[in-house]
């Protein structure tokens, strides 16, 4: 099995990537897997194509993200690899994806919140128009309007990305987010956050901290992944990345004896519950 990943030459930052393997390793002899690892990171198409034509893997999975991964599994069609993929990130590949389910995940935010007394709950996202930012929106928008029937967009706040690079904020205008959202705080009001993904924890802190709040006595707080930078204290929603990776490489094997694999696994998350939600103030 080849597998493609981000960045292969920075798996010391990557949380999603070992655990995925993590979930592999703990069933490959089982299912008799062997891996390659591929890195995308400075490579184009062309250069994957001729690679892989090389190496002859049975299966490709696909755990990385952006548009050269959806372009190199279209390419590997003509070499007859079979593709699995790993979260829905390509909406145009129609290889087998085994991905977390967004909707239930943030059920799981917005429950916990709601048990600990809260109403006015705002969600802290990304400004990408990737699957899993689209389905956390969705489903944060739902869950307010059939619940509390009024909230809407006024409880969320979009953060800007870099162009160049998606997963980091724009450093030249770092501290212009910490402003925006200090004066979302302000206007708002929230009692509570959704952090729509670890990363953004780090300008959430910066903003309660200059505003002299407390987390969770002034500001409950719940956050997405299991990022081990970020404090495991803000309660996240985890991602089920092991179980991820058994399940592909049980797909992985079934696909290089040519079974026909369901269209998508969906898995819950699970929820640790940190010490960062308590009962609004009154």
């Amino acid at each position: 099995m080849a597998i493609l990943i981000n960045n292969i030459a920075d798996l010391s930052h990557d949380w999603f990537t070992p655990a995925l393997l993590a979930g592999i390793e703990s069933v490959a002899d089982k299912f008799g897997v062997r891996c390659e690892l591929v890195g995308q990171r400075e490579c184009d198409v062309e250069t994957f194509v001729r690679r892989l034509s090389r190496s002859r893997p049975d299966v490709l999975s696909i755990m990385s993200f952006g548009a050269r991964p959806g372009l190199l599994a279209r390419e590997l069609s003509a070499l007859s690899i079979p593709v699995v993929r790993v979260d829905r990130q390509y909406v145009w590949n129609d290889a087998p994806c085994i991905m977390a389910d967004n909707t239930q995940a943030v059920r799981l935010a917005l429950d916990h919140l709601k048990e600990a007394g809260h109403e006015r709950i705002g969600l802290l996202i990304r400004d990408q128009g990737i699957p899993w930012v689209v389905e956390r929106l969705r489903a944060f928008m739902s869950g307010l309007h059939t619940d509390r029937g009024g909230l809407g967009n006024e409880m969320v706040h979009w953060v800007l990305s870099d162009e160049n690079d998606p997963n980091r904020l724009q450093t030249a205008t770092a501290h212009d987010e910490v402003a925006r959202f200090k004066a979302y705080l302000l206007r708002a009001k929230p009692t509570a956050i959704v952090c729509g993904s670890s990363p953004l924890s780090r300008l959430l802190s910066l903003a309660i901290a200059e505003l002299g709040l407390s987390v969770p006595d002034d500001l409950s707080v719940v956050t997405f992944d299991q990022n081990p930078l970020v404090d495991a204290w803000f309660g996240p929603v985890q991602l089920p990345l092991e179980e991820m990776g058994r399940t592909l490489a049980d797909w992985s094997t079934r696909a290089a004896r040519g079974e026909t694999l369901p269209e998508t696994a969906v898995l819950d998350f699970d929820f640790s519950d940190g010490h960062s939600v308590a009962p609004p103030k009154a």
